[in-house]
């Protein structure tokens, strides 16, 4: 099968994900990956600098994985000192862009991967309150979610190709219209399985990747959870937040919004 003609002479993709843990980052980059016509290293969780430096799994054009150790081995440099033959995708996680990648000499396409507030918060306390508690990862007590959340707030501000993932899941049109905004072609219209480097949903690990509907309604299961509600009106509360959060997710706004104004999140429909 031919490439789209607009992809003929696309030369390698440089694209770079940034999005808060349980945003759906994982999701998209698969999908992604899926979209680009050729061969594409993937670099995930990296930090400032070369991200050959610092990622945490590199995933191989034919889908192998290797963890950093891997930098050790004499197959590396098949993929660092030879980057410029491949297109890369590089993840950051709970990062909001700043200098560009070190090491090419490519233009990078920045994607911004968000998700609604309520939901990402429920999500995110899952994960660093549940199963990564005890770990690097996790937190000891729910005021540590605070300064996350005024990142989650900053990546919706951040400039780039935003992509939110409700929508994501929902409506193919808004898939290919993101996609055309990275100037690619859609090769792949579909959301695709779980990726399995993102370990799954915080509430249902192992199952199948949620749809829209459940995305939206996940904070729900905390609605009874004082110190859940308690960093949610620390956002309410918060002038800048609600500005950015507004244009985005006027739901979550509104029902913050009560919240603040001396409403309960467990009355909430």
């Amino acid at each position: 099968m031919s490439r789209p003609a607009a992809q003929i002479d696309l030369g390698p993709v440089l694209i770079r994900v940034h999005g808060m843990r349980r945003s759906g980052n994982h999701a998209v980059i698969d999908w992604l990956r899926r979209n680009l016509p050729g061969e594409t290293v993937f670099l995930n969780d990296c930090g400032p600098g070369d991200p050959y430096r610092s990622f945490a799994e590199l995933r191989s054009p034919r889908g192998d994985r290797h963890g950093p150790s891997f930098r050790g081995t004499r197959w590396y440099a098949q993929f660092e000192a030879e980057r410029e033959r491949f297109h890369h995708i590089v993840s950051y996680e709970d990062r909001v862009p700043a200098a560009e990648p070190l090491g090419w000499t490519g233009t990078w396409r920045t994607v911004i991967v968000h998700r609604g507030f309520l939901g990402w918060l429920a999500s995110y306390w899952a994960l660093v309150m549940g199963r990564q508690r005890g770990t690097r990862w996790g937190v000891r007590q729910p005021s540590e979610i605070e300064p996350m959340i005024e990142r989650y707030a900053a990546l919706l501000g951040a400039p780039g190709i935003d992509v939110g993932l409700e929508r994501w899941v929902s409506e193919p049109g808004y898939r290919r219209e993101r996609l055309a905004a990275m100037g690619l072609d859609p090769l792949d219209d579909d959301t695709g399985p779980q990726a399995d480097y993102g370990g799954g949903s915080s509430f249902a690990p192992g199952e199948a990747a949620p749809g829209a509907d459940a995305l939206a309604e996940r904070w729900r299961a905390m609605a009874e959870e004082p110190r859940f509600e308690r960093l949610a009106l620390t956002a309410a509360r918060d002038d800048a937040f609600m500005e950015v959060l507004k244009p985005l997710y006027p739901e979550d706004a509104a029902r913050l919004a009560r919240l603040a104004g001396g409403g309960r999140l467990r009355d909430e429909r």
